[in-house]
């Protein structure tokens, strides 16, 4: 089908900037090593290249209503490769910072973009089918990618990843610009397009949902392979073997998601996922065993999918008539959040350590989870109010 090939070539652009982002929690023990830091000092690596990444998907966003959302995308994917080729030649920590950032700075928009361009071409009926499809690619790279990050890290140097995450790229570049260029959307009074998309009631919720999300889920993961490592004493292949089952579990959760939508309401996927995540964490700090970790991440993967693909499905009604900048806000607030948690994160694990971190994290998520169920309850009652 039609449908499915431009998924899969989305998808496929995609996965690599998702692996790129989440891989670097395992390689910050060897990164450290090398550079002769704390793994703390060398956390820094995840926000630069999560802030820019997030920052810059509203200007992507903007952009892309006005010129074409596959016209943006091609430009992007060229600047991500040479952001990865110069982490795989870097000679230095600076040098490696300074291309994390491009890296980042190129990848905003390879995932909100696609989204966006899902909820332009396909029938509302079929989008969270589709729209779980394509985020079921991105975590297939990301559960490859751990598995083969930790392969790495235990046998070979780590910037090699980095090579492999630019061939990738490049694979998924030249296939990108086999899709023909989507028409612009947007050529009217710029102000007027992007203003639903800022003041919308919907529109703040969701922002506010995806910042905290990323905040304290993406946050989380960032320290997750340096936990594995220091506190239960496993290498980065056994590391990337649990990473990877977090994201073959989101995968799972797409399938479930794209299965259970017609009968239940997003908003209740997304409070699931927050109370999974809660209830995960804290069994892993309580527990502090291999089994139970890998068990929490596997139901934590299919808790984040419910929770993050409906917040990027409910973007869609934001500003129906220009879909890219609400979605790219949303991946802005996401990946955003996820790098100042990150940044936010390291001062704590260095004065409190991992037990403190995860649980400033898991009560995050708990709030966010009350919040959702307010929501849930309040669309239920308008809904019964329109009914009747």
């Amino acid at each position: 089908m039609r449908e499915n090939r431009i998924v899969i070539i989305l998808g496929l652009t995609a996965l690599v900037t998702g692996a790129n982002n989440f891989v670097v929690s395992l390689l910050l023990p060897k990164i450290a090593e090398e550079f002769k830091m704390s793994i703390a000092a060398a956390s820094i690596v995840i926000p630069y290249y999560m802030i820019p990444y997030g920052l810059m998907q509203a200007v992507y966003g903007v952009i892309s209503d006005r010129v074409g959302k596959l016209k943006v995308m091609k430009i992007l994917a060229i600047g991500f490769f040479a952001g990865n080729v110069g982490c795989l030649l870097t000679a230095s920590f600076n040098q490696l910072l300074v291309y994390r950032f491009i890296a980042g700075f190129f990848a905003a928009g390879t995932i909100s973009l696609p989204l966006a361009y899902i909820g332009d071409n396909f029938l509302e009926q079929e989008r969270p089918k589709y729209v779980a499809r394509f985020l079921s690619l991105i975590f297939t790279g990301q559960a490859l990618s751990s598995l083969i990050g930790g392969v790495f890290m235990d046998y070979l140097n780590w910037r090699i990843l980095f090579g492999v995450l630019a061939a990738i790229s490049l694979t998924g570049m030249i296939f990108l610009f086999t899709l023909p260029n989507d028409p612009a959307r947007g050529n009217g009074n710029l102000f007027e397009q992007i203003k639903p998309a800022l003041i919308s009631r919907l529109g703040l919720a969701l922002y506010a949902i995806s910042f905290f999300t990323g905040f304290f889920i993406l946050g989380f993961y960032g320290f997750l392979g340096s936990y594995m490592s220091k506190v239960l004493g496993l290498n980065s292949t056994y590391s990337g073997l649990i990473m990877m089952v977090y994201g073959m579990a989101c995968i799972l959760g797409s399938v479930l998601l794209g299965a259970l939508s017609k009968k239940f309401s997003l908003y209740n996927f997304m409070f699931w996922g927050c109370s999974l995540f809660t209830l995960c964490v804290m069994a892993i700090l309580v527990f502090e065993s291999v089994a139970v970790t890998a068990v929490a991440m596997f139901i934590i993967g299919i808790g984040y999918i419910f929770l993050q693909s409906s917040t990027a499905t409910l973007a869609f009604d934001i500003a129906p008539e220009a879909k890219g900048l609400p979605s790219a806000i949303v991946g802005m607030t996401l990946f955003g959040g996820g790098g100042l948690g990150s940044a936010v994160g390291g001062p704590i694990l260095d004065s409190w350590g991992f037990h403190t971190l995860f649980l400033f994290f898991a009560l995050g998520i708990l709030g966010l989870a009350v919040y959702t169920y307010y929501l849930f309850k309040v669309n239920s009652c308008r809904r019964l109010a329109v009914e009747n």
